[in-house]
């Protein structure tokens, strides 16, 4: 390796009310020094909305392009008109695929999936369970996906408390229909507990919550500081959603000391440092916060294995699974 790898990393400009985790692991990944490696992260200037900016997107990330371009999920479309052969894309998740009908899931998959896998010659995933959907939903070679997982910022660590199970603050992060909030609402209806809500309402959210009677706050545009702070005033986090990427809000509270009641699917993610709960199914989900309000019994033991688990997602480690992506791209490419 002659010269130094400038590498444009393309990120989504944020949406406002909307609380992004991947946004932060991103800051977090990015802020280092490498000797032949210089990471230049570029914001597109507009939100991906509408026609007209999607195309201006498009020719602008044509004149940022670097030694790598690597484009940082949900801004695919943004890799038309890049060299194919610097072209690194990261595909956090299929929900959209999965979510949508008919003309709209066409377009989708052509245009956000379909002709950006094409344009690029490596894929990066962040879970294994996003590897296999890829494979099952496109013609892939096998060498071209790399699974490098999330990690969490150093403001999360642990704060140790007496847990309160028989009056738990109960802390929910994200609104999105994925999210599964109005089941989550349904299955706290009458039990003594107090939530927490990061991420913006809708009607139907505030309506339901206001006919079940459940206490609760709710907080938008929250900094990492302010979502740590959450963290440490909850027991809980109840984070049943029903489709994920990686799901870094269980790695946060892991880090925390909380102990975690998610989804299931989510065990590649949480280990053994979680209950897991059918998010599908509200009868489920409420017994088990029921029995775990009654009883203390393995709490201390799962909060243990969240801390063990975290071992695998320390950001040092993370970030040399990047650096060596984008050195072995680069010389499999022969940028001289």
């Amino acid at each position: 390796m002659k010269k130094k790898i400038t590498i444009s990393f393309f990120t989504r400009k944020p949406i406002k009310n909307y609380h992004f985790s991947i946004e932060n692991f991103y800051k977090e990944l990015l802020n280092f020094k490498e000797k032949k490696i210089e990471i230049i992260q570029k914001e597109l200037p507009f939100e991906s909305k509408g026609i007209l900016k999607r195309v201006y997107l498009i020719i602008w990330s044509f004149f940022n392009q670097e030694n790598i371009n690597h484009i940082s999920g949900d801004i695919n479309f943004i890799n038309f008109f890049l060299n194919k052969k610097k072209n690194i894309l990261t595909i956090l998740d299929l929900y959209s695929l999965k979510r949508l009908r008919g003309l709209k899931r066409f377009i989708y998959k052509l245009i956000w999936l379909e002709i950006p896998i094409r344009r690029s010659s490596k894929i990066i995933t962040i879970s294994e369970n996003i590897k296999k959907e890829l494979c099952k939903n496109f013609i892939l070679k096998k060498n071209i996906i790399e699974v490098i997982p999330c990690s969490i910022s150093k403001i999360f660590k642990i704060n140790k408390k007496k847990l309160n199970l028989k009056n738990p603050h109960i802390l929910f992060i994200g609104t999105a229909e994925n999210k599964n909030l109005i089941r989550a609402i349904k299955v706290l209806k009458n039990l003594n507990v107090k939530i927490t809500i990061i991420g913006k309402l809708k009607e139907e959210h505030l309506k339901l919550l206001s006919k079940n009677k459940i206490r609760y706050q709710n907080f938008i545009n929250q900094s990492q500081k302010q979502i740590y702070s959450h963290y440490v005033k909850s027991d809980i986090l109840f984070y049943p959603s029903i489709y994920e990427g990686f799901g870094i809000p269980i790695l946060e509270a892991q880090a925390v000391g909380r102990l975690v009641i998610t989804s299931t699917f989510l065990k590649e993610t949480a280990g053994k440092g979680a209950i897991y709960v059918n998010p599908l199914n509200v009868n489920d989900m409420r017994n088990k916060i029921v029995l775990l309000i009654r009883s203390r019994k393995k709490i201390k033991f799962i909060i243990n294995e969240g801390f063990k688990n975290l071992k695998k997602y320390k950001l040092h480690n993370i970030r040399k699974k990047y650096i060596k992506v984008y050195k072995s791209f680069y010389e499999d490419f022969n940028y001289y």
